[in-house]
């Protein structure tokens, strides 16, 4: 879900397969659907749409295994297999030298839970909103109101709700 959203992807999915000998992953497919992604979409509110679509799925696929030979299912194209790296602690961090749109999205895919990171005045803020804010100002300068920061990037606004971590930057 994380990389999904800080990739800017318009839908994702799931797959359901038949474990083979194999990679764990690489069986034949008994079913897969996908869904569309929303602007508005974080992290947490696409979490719980595909739990509600592998609910669905599932009982769909469970069928289809106790109904359907295993060689009726599709064989998987490894060319059109991804792969993403598990997410770090420095990927919770927000870097200031990225696009607006990345920030954006990166502060997304983190909510509401692990919540991305903001190093602002030398102190760890966590990111709890973020918004578009106007445009054409003067680039690269970031001022705070109160539990509100307003970054700028190449003449991009973003507001940002924050708290404050318990933590310094050192």
């Amino acid at each position: 879900i994380y990389w999904t959203l800080v990739n800017g992807e318009q839908k994702t999915g799931l797959t359901i397969v038949f474990i083979e000998n194999g990679p764990v992953d690489g069986g034949r497919i008994v079913a897969q659907e996908s869904i569309s992604i929303d602007p508005s979409d974080t992290g947490g509110t696409l979490r719980k749409k595909l739990d509600q679509l592998s609910g669905e799925v599932l009982i769909g696929a469970l069928s289809k295994v106790l109904i359907d030979s295993q060689n009726s299912f599709i064989k998987q194209n490894e060319d059109q297999a991804t792969y993403f790296p598990r997410i770090k602690h420095e990927d919770y961090f927000i870097d200031l030298n990225n696009s607006a749109e990345n920030i954006f999205n990166q502060v997304k895919a983190l909510t509401p839970f692990p919540l991305a990171r903001l190093i602002y005045e030398n102190q760890i803020f966590q990111v709890t909103e973020i918004e578009w804010g106007e445009k054409k100002v003067t680039c690269g300068k970031q001022y705070s109101d109160h539990k509100i920061i307003n970054l700028v990037c190449n003449e991009e606004i973003l507001r940002i709700k924050v708290i404050l971590n318990t933590q310094t930057s050192s």
